[in-house]
């Protein structure tokens, strides 16, 4: 009869323990910022306007405080924060599509911007 025995494997080292946990936080931390992102996003201007879910007012970008100006999609506290430091020193936007004057914020959250913002 053959009978094998199962000789036990070394213990892992503290060493791969700890990249053990290293890349598990990671891929946990990656799935919770996919959550959020997903959450915080909302769906696509794009289906927005399509099925003529449009905001029923528009934020005036040249008065908004931080509260209002994160309301837009796109704008969080932190660039909101920069759309009010632009204004104070570069004076009131004189078009929703200036924002992409702004640090961090590109042309295409500017146009998209549009649909929810006014200077007036």
């Amino acid at each position: 009869m053959n009978t094998t025995t199962l000789e036990p494997k070394e213990p892992m080292t503290r060493r791969q323990i700890i990249l053990i946990l290293i890349l598990c936080l990671l891929l946990l931390g990656g799935i919770a910022g996919q959550m959020l992102r997903d959450r915080w996003s909302g769906p696509p201007l794009e289906e927005l306007i399509h099925h003529g879910q449009l905001p029923a007012y528009r934020i005036n970008i040249n008065a908004a405080d931080v509260a209002e100006l994160s309301l837009l999609p796109g704008i969080g506290p932190g660039r909101a924060a920069r759309i009010i430091a632009y204004r104070q020193e570069h004076g009131p936007f004189k078009a929703v599509e200036d924002l992409a004057r702004v640090p961090g914020i590109t042309r295409k959250i500017a146009s998209q911007l549009t649909h929810y913002a006014t200077i007036e």
